[in-house]
């Protein structure tokens, strides 16, 4: 019974432990550019196209970061040129068209 049992439990234990592991992830198909897959290309073609995209896409990426980056600061150096009352009806415009109630503001003498 017991030489049954071991590898019994061992394969269960297995099975769980696999079972546990997220999927292998696959790396991402290159696609090639719309309309290209009808254009009978060689395997060579298709290589060359994909080593193409490869190369660029590292250096859009970096671009596309810059972007984001510009974006920001450009965002920051606007909101400084504003004064603080016109901040506060900025987010209440923004609140508004995003159909987010604000809320007043209270004195500071005031109950709500």
């Amino acid at each position: 019974m017991r030489r049954f049992l071991i590898p019994l439990l061992t394969a269960l234990l297995l099975a769980v432990a696999a079972a546990g592991q997220e999927p292998a992830t696959k790396a991402k198909a290159q696609r090639l550019p719309l309309y290209w897959s009808k254009l009978s290309l060689s395997a060579d073609q298709k290589q060359k196209a994909v080593t193409i995209q490869n190369e660029y896409a590292g250096k859009i990426q970096l671009l596309k970061d810059q972007i984001k980056n510009l974006e920001a600061d450009e965002a920051k150096a606007l909101n400084a040129l504003l004064t603080e009352n016109q901040r506060g009806e900025l987010q209440k415009l923004l609140a508004k068209k995003a159909g987010i109630e604000t809320p007043q503001p209270t004195k500071p003498n005031e109950k709500p």
